[in-house]
């Protein structure tokens, strides 16, 4: 999974010279599709992050993948690395769900910057690649059966004990929020258990 991620919204604030800012400014919209129920067409939400330089204002939505068995990463059949050992083949599209998602982003940006009185000037609906956001996570899933998930609710491989995989990977689904927050936790969370299971003598 990668975040959806749409570039080119963007308006004029119609601010007079002397009320510009020429430093950067940032604020962020969180989620406000799909909070407490299901409202729309279309799984989970997104937030916006708003960058604004001068007079110019642009809306960035970055919005959650919903994880799905077809995304996935295997090992090549035919494409080795210089030692000999298999490359990974990544496959991951954006579903129909993502796509619903995305129009819908384009549309509440560009209504909240005409309501707040901004020129909008660009609009781009077409979705950027996955791994574009570079928000990338899953494929070593965390969870409570070794017969669905790779990982055990500390990080720990079911398969081999001494192995931990604490990045990303783990995630079985993520929200609209940039991950790296979540990830720095989930190691703390790991490497505490990690150091309980050596004193123990279990590893």
């Amino acid at each position: 999974m990668d975040h959806t991620y749409l570039l080119g919204i963007e308006a004029k604030m119609n601010l007079p010279p002397e009320a510009q800012r020429q430093e950067q400014s940032w604020a962020y919209i969180p989620q406000f599709r799909n909070v407490a129920t299901k409202e729309q067409d279309f799984a989970r939400g997104y937030g916006v992050q708003v960058f604004t330089f001068g007079d110019n204002c642009h809306f960035v939505p970055f919005g959650e993948m919903v994880p799905r068995a077809e995304n996935r990463v295997t090992l090549s059949p035919t494409v080795k690395d210089r030692w000999g050992i298999p490359a990974a083949h990544i496959e991951c599209r954006h579903s129909a769900n993502e796509l619903k998602m995305a129009e819908d982003a384009v549309a509440a940006c560009k209504e909240m910057m005409e309501a707040a009185g901004f020129t909008v000037e660009k609009t781009n609906a077409t979705l950027s690649t996955p791994g574009m956001a570079i928000h990338e996570v899953g494929t070593a899933r965390m969870g409570t059966d070794p017969r669905t998930s790779v990982l055990n609710p500390h990080n720990q491989s079911w398969d081999v004990p001494n192995l931990f995989i604490n990045d990303g990977a783990c995630f079985p689904s993520q929200g609209p929020q940039n991950p790296t927050l979540t990830m720095m936790a989930l190691a703390v969370r790991a490497s505490a258990h990690l150091v309980e299971e050596l004193k123990a003598g279990r590893l």
